[in-house]
């Protein structure tokens, strides 16, 4: 019964994604973003996942995943269907030389502030022994400084999407101090989705194309910087502990414990019954805490209180992940979640298709930051996070100044 159910879902989740390459002639569609990942680790969490210690897959959330997700690639392609073909076709961005001077002028304007930043947080917190404590997050990732960290976003995946050998000098460490900035920050996810969104950069710009080396390389680049923000707090309490075999042993524990979380945690809340409770902030709180802003409102908070166990045993560990559908479903119900998945879909794949459209980076940008988060949806909605409003707001307005210089300058 478990084979048929995963072959029901692989099968489907090909057939969207062969229609959408065939529609769209790339392999970067929404679809194949939000549904491959998920069904690459769904399928490892079946067949090695239980000797690795963790919890067996409830198959049968496997198909719900898929049902949302075909709900989502339908409307997609009824969205897009009414548009002529060569409406569908990528042109190259026509900003993106233009666009260089402006991203490297506010790379380097928030370079030294963001190390500034980090370096007084550290100190007034004794150091970056509390790396991985709420204070030191407080500090570094709320403020002022939290804002700033967001604005760095579009201005990485630009400088990741244009570095070539030519101009690996400035774009290149350009955008090796962002990151090195960006994995001072104690949460790896906003790490890892710059780091992905760039590289969907470079994909629409043809610079990058996918091969089952390079995923391998992906992988492990992302394992690397998973492990190097405990590092941080480990080496900061104890030098000794970076040749410490075990010290490695853990960290590839925990890796695969962040791996699985969501999709074993998903299929043991559908295995309990599904049950929800109405909780609104964990999928708008975004638009919510925008509006309390405005009346002067408590913000709420959009994380889970819920927790699932994927491993247990004397080093159990418990998760509040369950993947973008799974989080709707605790928060919203079934049928919510539909409509949620209905106007998501019909914004990102206008992005999508304006990304393709248009010749301003920024745009691309602003769709593959979009793009990063439905990479992710394998572990959590990212949407339900502030930077969902702040990034898009960023992304145009470096759009206008792009547009303005252009318009300033002379004509030959």
């Amino acid at each position: 019964m478990d084979w048929l159910l995963i072959t029901l879902a692989v099968s489907a989740t090909t057939l969207m994604v062969w229609v959408d390459r065939i529609r769209f002639g790339t392999w970067f569609t929404p679809t194949t973003i939000l549904a491959v990942p998920y069904m690459a680790i769904a399928l490892l969490a079946f067949t090695v996942g239980p000797a690795l210690g963790y919890v067996p897959l409830y198959t049968p959330s496997l198909i719900v995943w898929t049902c949302y997700t075909a709900l989502f690639w339908g409307t997609g392609q009824i969205a897009t269907g009414f548009l002529p073909r060569a409406a569908l076709h990528a042109l190259p961005p026509l900003n993106e030389e233009s666009a260089r001077p402006l991203a490297l002028t506010a790379a380097w304007l928030a370079i030294p502030i963001l190390a500034y930043g980090t370096w007084v947080a550290g100190n007034s917190l004794g150091g970056l022994e509390d790396f991985r404590g709420d204070e030191y997050r407080e500090a570094t990732m709320h403020g002022w400084l939290g804002h700033l960290l967001v604005v760095s976003y579009p201005i990485f995946i630009y400088l990741v999407g244009v570095v070539r050998r030519k101009n690996i000098v400035l774009c290149g460490v350009s955008a090796g101090l962002l990151l090195i900035l960006m994995v001072l920050r104690p949460t790896k996810g906003w790490v890892m989705l710059p780091l992905v969104a760039g590289l969907l950069c470079r994909a629409r710009m043809g610079r990058f194309r996918l091969s089952l080396g390079k995923t391998v390389a992906i992988i492990l680049l992302m394992y690397c910087v998973f492990n190097v923000s405990y590092l941080i707090a480990f080496a900061s309490a104890d030098p000794k502990a970076l040749s410490d075999p075990e010290v490695y042993s853990q960290l590839f524990r925990r890796f695969g414990d962040y791996f699985f979380a969501g999709v074993l945690a998903f299929g043991a809340h559908m295995q309990n019954g599904g049950a929800y409770a109405y909780n609104p902030p964990a999928a708008y709180a975004p638009f919510i805490n925008l509006a309390a802003i405005i009346t002067g409102h408590p913000f709420v908070d959009p994380i889970l209180e819920d927790f699932t166990v994927i491993r247990s045993g004397m080093d159990g560990f418990r998760v509040n992940v369950h993947t973008l559908f799974g989080t709707l479903i605790m928060s919203l119900g079934y049928l919510e979640t539909c409509f949620y998945t209905f106007a998501l879909s019909l914004i990102t794949y206008a992005g999508f298709l304006a990304s393709r459209r248009s010749r301003d980076v920024w745009i691309t940008a602003l769709w593959c930051f979009v793009a990063a988060g439905l990479a992710f949806a394998w572990f959590d909605t990212y949407f339900s996070q502030l930077a969902l409003l702040e990034v898009p707001a960023y992304c145009l307005l470096l759009s206008a100044i792009s547009r303005m210089t252009l318009e300033q300058r002379p004509s030959r």
